[in-house]
């Protein structure tokens, strides 16, 4: 080990740069941990296929926690500098995507007090985010449902 460490590391800053990396890679990983929205495509799909039922009732807020009062999908070609107008809202953020030229992705934007608050890439896979990109605001507490149809789940508003 400490030949390893002698030629990976040069002598006078070997154990230096070992805590370095040490340190660095712990706070990495505690980063990652932190995010609350970590891959809600995976884990939309994941409650769609795990459920014996065709239908699933479902709320974001219990998928990615509390911290915003609304959200708003945003579907591929959406023309963003439109809907800041639109809306009165500013998404730099999301410009940097570059949705307006993308077929590969939804964005889920999250809006505490009509301001961006977070957001996360939806992936195009086995779940169709179509029927909620209407680009209107859903509130926090509002119920969705997943509804397969021909192997395709679909996520749309919940009727009452």
């Amino acid at each position: 080990m400490g030949d390893l460490c002698q030629l990976l590391f040069p002598k006078k800053n070997g154990m230096r740069n070992v805590k370095v990396i040490i340190a660095t890679s712990l706070v990495l990983f505690l980063y990652s941990c932190d995010s609350t929205l970590k891959d809600v495509s995976l884990r939309l799909e994941k409650m769609a296929v795990s459920s014996k039922s065709d239908t699933v009732i479902f709320k974001f807020s219990e998928l990615i926690g509390s911290n915003y009062d609304s959200l708003l999908v945003l579907p591929p070609y959406t023309m963003i500098d439109r809907i800041e107008k639109d809306f009165s809202i500013t998404l730099d953020e999301i410009k940097k995507l570059d949705i307006e030229r993308r077929d590969d992705i939804y964005v889920l934007c999250l809006f505490k007090d009509n301001r961006l608050t977070e957001y996360e890439i939806l992936k195009r896979n086995s779940v169709d985010y179509n029927n909620i990109a209407d680009l209107r605001f859903i509130k926090k507490e509002a119920e969705l449902r997943i509804v397969k149809n021909q192997g395709i789940y679909n996520i749309e508003k919940a009727q009452h």
